[in-house]
């Protein structure tokens, strides 16, 4: 009984777990940048970094379990589309455990940097192929559509101050270039045809994550200068806060699942996004649009991290997608 259970978890586990992963390390970056920017305390960021080392390793070993107990379900996985987007979570979460670790260890940080990057411009490319030359219905696009978009944009930020900006380059650009047009493509569902079932709702705010992210990727690329496309990114991002903000309710308040924490990445991405925006220009209101986005960000991954627990001991689906 206990080995069919066990055998179901596996079945059932999707890269899109390693989502606690990215919110948790998202937040504790945006704490430590906080500490040096804001004055905050830079303990809380530094525990936060820890516990998604945690998360991650145990996510990683589940995931090699599953290869070796179930390995025709990685195969099939491969084979659809609409399940190998989630696989760039895993080398994203690779990256920003490689931007987590740098300060202790810039060898250990080299090496995740190193075995992520390539692996989020290799599903960027096979997911970009299959969407030009497989006929594609147009209910088939997702957020989650960016989630490649989203880790080649990461790559910069880890891999400038580790001395591989040229590079770099390869990857913001690539990344910039379909986020244009995923967000249009996916704009035009979100707008004219059928909506996202309440339970896939707070996927929504994965859009937040392509001009924060890019924004912070020039941000490093450019030594700390904000210029017009600095400006464009980061004020794109907010205006779709802004948005989302307004219709909270059907983005939080949605069935048990592990898509709410699609929440949690977008919302501390935006985060360490304006307090590098107040760090480069060093505005009042830019200091309290920083504090109060670290405020929402920590919030949203509290409550997700609460509601996840509560499902878990009521034996709810919250692992389902």
């Amino acid at each position: 009984m206990a080995r069919t259970e066990n055998n179901w978890i596996l079945t059932g586990l999707t890269p899109a777990y390693f989502a606690p992963v990215m919110g948790v390390a998202g937040l504790g970056i945006s704490w430590r940048i906080s500490s040096a920017v804001l004055g905050t305390t830079p303990i809380i960021g530094e525990i936060l970094v820890a516990l998604s080392f945690v998360i991650f390793l145990m996510m990683a070993l589940l995931f090699i379990l599953k290869t070796v107990r179930v390995p025709a379900s990685i195969k099939s996985s491969f084979g659809d589309s609409s399940k190998l987007v989630f696989f760039p979570l895993i080398p994203l979460s690779g990256l920003l455990l490689s931007i987590g670790v740098r300060p202790y260890n810039v060898e250990i940080s080299t090496w995740l940097w190193l075995f992520s990057a390539p692996f989020n411009l290799y599903f960027a490319v096979v997911l970009t192929g299959r969407w030009i030359f497989n006929h594609q219905e147009r209910t088939n696009i997702s957020p989650a559509w960016l989630f490649p978009i989203v880790g080649n944009a990461v790559v910069p930020i880890a891999g400038v101050p580790l001395g591989y900006a040229d590079i770099c380059w390869l990857f913001f650009s690539v990344g910039g270039v379909l986020w244009v047009f995923v967000f249009a493509a996916l704009f035009h569902r979100m707008i004219f045809e059928d909506f996202l079932p309440p339970q896939l709702m707070p996927s929504l705010t994965v859009v937040l994550s392509p001009p924060a992210i890019l924004f912070i990727a020039l941000y490093e690329l450019k030594n700390g200068e904000i210029d017009t496309l600095s400006y464009a990114l980061i004020y794109t991002s907010l205006f779709l806060f802004a948005v989302f903000l307004l219709h909270w309710r059907r983005l939080v308040l949605v069935p048990i699942s592990i898509t709410l924490w699609s929440l949690t990445f977008p919302l501390t991405a935006l985060t360490i996004a304006t307090l590098l925006f107040y760090k480069g220009q060093g505005h009042l209101w830019q200091w309290w649009l920083s504090a109060s986005m670290l405020g929402i960000a920590s919030i949203a991954v509290l409550y997700v991290s609460i509601v996840s627990v509560i499902g878990l001991v009521r034996r709810k689906s919250v692992l389902q997608t």
